[in-house]
C-alpha cells in the first residue's frame, strides 16, 4: 500500500509503498477514508533537529487525525461492525491508569510502557490506504462523511475540550467570550460555543476573511488595533469576557487575553506559539483564572462527532487526494502559518526534556490540522483547509519597580494616570506627601496609611483596568534592574506553556 512517510528529522516526508499491516489483539484494520495534514507533522520533519521526547522514532506514517471504514477485525474485538465508518481517537496510553480509565490518553502516568506519543507521531497513522487502531479508540460515525470528520480528531476535539472546561462561567444570560485567532481550531470553536452556550461571541484575528468566516458562525469580530481591548470591553459593557481562548498563544494575543477578561472570568491558552504572560496580584482581575489545555479525552471527540452528525459543526475542508500528499505538506510548510520556532526543542522545552512531564512535552509538538488528504477518491469527500492566523499587536506596557516607599507607588500610578484618569492626580499628590517611613510612624498612623494604601491600590486597579490595551508589571527592585523585557516567573511560565 502507499503510504507517506517520515523517516528522518530535518527531512521532508516520502510516499512510499509498505506492507498492509496486520491488526494485533484488540485491534482494527481501518481502510483510511482521510486523514488530517497537521502542523504538527510539519515541525517533526522539518523544525525539530532530533526527537525532543524519546517517543518518536523514526520511520513512521504520519496522520493523527484519521477517519475510515473497518477492513478487518483482530483477535478478541467485539462490538465493532465492518464496513462501518469510523472516527479515530488519535491519544494512546497504558489502558490501567487513572487518566486512561477515565478516557483522556493524552495524560497517561505511564508513557515509556507505550513506546509512542499518539497515533501518527511514534506509531504508523493514516496517511496510508490502511491502518491499525486499538479497538476503544473508535468512535461511530454512523452515516456521516468521514473524510470531513477527520480533523475534528483534533480540530474539533482539542477547542471542545478546552470550552467544556469552562462551561459553568459560561451558563445564563448576559455571558461573553472571546476568540483569538481564527484558524482551524478558532472557527470550529467559534461553531462549538455557538451551538452549546448562550454566550454572545467575539472574534478576532488579523485576516479579513478569517472574520468574515466568523461572523457567517455568528460571531461579532473585532479588528486588530490599538483600541481592540476597548472595543472588546464597550461589547460586554465595560465589565470584560467571562472567557478567552487564545488559539495563537503568543505574547501579544495572551497579554490581548489578560486585558480583555472579566473579573472571575477565565483564560484558555490553547495555541502554541510560544508566548509568555506576566502574572502578579495587580495584572490579572480578580479570581481570574489562567490556563492552558491540550487535545481532549474519548468521551470529549463523542460528544463532537454528535454535534457534526447534527449539522452543528462543519469544518470547512479542501481535499487532496494521496498521492498530492506532499503537496498538503508543502503549503503547509510555505504558507507562513505559526509554527514551533526553530531549533531542537518546541517553545518552552529547551534543555533537558527527559525529567519533565510526558504530556507537556507531548503538547509541544501539536498544531492545529490543515489539509484533509484523502486515501479513497471514490467516495468523492471534500477534505481540509487551513486559514492562517495573526497574533494582533502588543499593547503598551507600562512597567515600574515595586521599591519600598510609597513615593514609587505613586509614580507608578501618575504614570496610569497621566494616561486615562487625570483627575486621580490631586489624590495620588496627597498620597506620596503624607505617607512617610513606618519608622517614623505611630501604630495609629501606620494603621492610617495601610488603610490609604488599601484605597490607593483600589483606584490604581480601576484606572488601570480603563486603560485601553496596556497593563502594569510591578517587578522586584532586582528585576527592575534588569534591560530587557520582564521574564514571567516558574509558575506563570509553565502555566502559559502552549497547548
Amino acid at each position: 500500500m502507499r503510504a507517506v512517510v517520515f523517516s528522518g528529522f530535518k527531512t521532508f516526508p516520502t510516499i512510499e509503498t509498505i506492507d498492509v499491516p496486520e491488526p494485533a489483539p484488540g485491534e482494527v484494520l481501518l481502510k483510511v477514508a482521510g486523514a488530517g495534514a497537521c502542523h504538527s507533522d510539519v515541525a517533526v520533519f522539518d523544525e525539530f533537529e532530533a526527537d525532543p521526547t524519546g517517543m518518536m522514532s523514526p520511520p513512521f506514517v504520519l496522520g493523527h487525525e484519521n477517519a475510515g471504514w473497518v477492513e478487518h477485525l483482530g483477535p478478541g474485538v467485539r462490538g465493532v461492525d465492518v464496513g462501518a465508518a469510523y472516527l479515530v481517537y488519535g491519544p494512546i496510553g497504558c489502558g490501567h491508569c487513572v487518566a486512561c480509565s477515565r478516557g483522556q490518553d493524552t495524560y497517561c502516568q505511564h508513557p515509556g510502557d507505550v513506546g509512542y506519543l499518539a497515533t501518527g507521531l511514534g506509531r504508523n497513522g493514516g496517511m496510508a490506504e490502511y491502518m491499525t487502531v486499538p479497538a476503544r479508540n473508535l468512535v461511530p460515525l454512523g452515516d456521516a462523511d468521514p473524510v470531513s470528520a477527520a480533523p475534528l480528531a483534533d480540530a474539533g476535539l482539542t477547542p471542545f475540550h478546552a470550552i467544556k472546561m469552562v462551561l459553568p462561567k459560561l451558563a445564563g444570560g448576559g455571558k461573553h467570550t472571546l476568540v483569538i485567532g481564527l484558524g482551524g481550531l478558532g472557527l470550529v470553536a467559534v461553531q462549538i460555543l455557538r451551538a452549546i452556550t448562550g454566550a454572545q461571541i467575539i472574534a478576532t484575528d488579523r485576516k479579513p476573511s478569517a472574520m468574515a468566516r466568523a461572523r457567517d458562525f455568528g460571531a461579532v469580530t473585532v479588528a486588530d488595533g490599538p483600541d481592540q481591548a476597548g472595543q472588546i470591553r464597550e461589547l460586554t459593557g465595560g465589565r470584560g469576557v467571562d472567557v478567552v481562548f487564545d488559539f495563537v498563544g503568543a505574547d501579544p494575543t495572551m497579554r490581548l487575553a489578560q486585558a480583555t477578561v472579566a473579573i472571575r472570568g477565565a483564560i484558555q491558552v490553547v495555541g502554541i506559539g510560544g508566548g509568555s504572560l506576566v502574572w502578579n496580584f495587580f495584572t490579572n482581575p480578580y479570581e481570574a483564572t489562567l490556563t492552558n489545555t491540550y487535545w481532549g479525552t474519548i468521551e470529549d471527540l463523542y460528544e463532537v462527532v454528535a454535534l457534526y452528525r447534527d449539522g452543528k459543526v462543519a469544518p470547512d475542508v479542501q481535499r487532496f487526494s494521496l498521492d498530492n500528499a506532499l503537496e498538503a505538506y508543502r503549503r503547509l510548510r510555505d504558507g507562513g502559518a505559526r509554527r514551533p520556532r526553530r531549533g531542537g526543542a518546541a517553545p518552552g522545552l529547551t534543555g533537558d526534556t527527559s525529567a519533565r512531564p510526558r504530556r507537556l512535552r507531548l503538547q509541544s509538538i501539536r498544531r492545529a490540522p490543515s489539509v484533509a488528504v484523502t486515501t479513497q477518491p471514490s467516495r468523492n469527500a471534500p477534505g481540509w483547509a487551513r486559514a492562517t492566523t495573526h497574533p494582533p499587536k502588543p499593547p503598551p506596557v507600562i512597567r515600574a519597580p515595586n521599591t519600598p516607599g510609597v513615593a514609587a507607588i505613586a509614580a507608578t500610578a501618575a504614570s496610569i494616570c497621566a494616561v486615562e484618569v487625570a483627575k486621580s492626580s490631586r489624590r495620588l499628590a496627597w498620597l506620596a506627601t503624607i505617607n512617610r517611613p513606618a519608622s517614623a510612624r505611630s501604630p495609629r498612623r501606620r494603621a492610617a496609611a495601610n488603610a490609604r494604601t488599601r484605597w490607593f491600590s483600589e483606584i490604581t486597579w480601576r484606572a488601570r483596568r480603563r486603560i485601553v490595551g496596556s497593563s502594569i508589571i510591578v517587578t522586584s527592585g532586582a528585576a527592575a534592574q534588569r534591560s530587557g523585557p520582564m521574564t514571567a516567573s516558574a509558575a506563570a511560565h509553565s502555566a502559559t506553556r502552549s497547548a
